[in-house]
């Protein structure tokens, strides 16, 4: 698009597992995006001026498989 980029970003991820019992898991997740010049170009973000801040994402689960 007009006055962007080609490099969308980079994106590191992070998952902490810790097995409770047999089949029982607990997990903590974590996500984090980096935007790349992609997103200078007001096209791409609703012809705002603005860049958007970077996106973040956190989450636990709990994995139990029973028979």
């Amino acid at each position: 698009p007009n006055n962007g980029g080609n490099t969308i970003g980079t994106e590191i991820n992070l998952n902490l597992l810790y097995k409770l019992r047999v089949y029982m898991d607990l997990e903590l997740h974590a996500a984090y995006l980096s935007l790349g010049d992609f997103y200078d170009s007001p096209v791409v973000n609703g012809n705002v001026n603005e860049r958007p801040k970077d996106p973040w994402v956190l989450f636990a689960s709990l994995k139990w498989i029973m028979f």
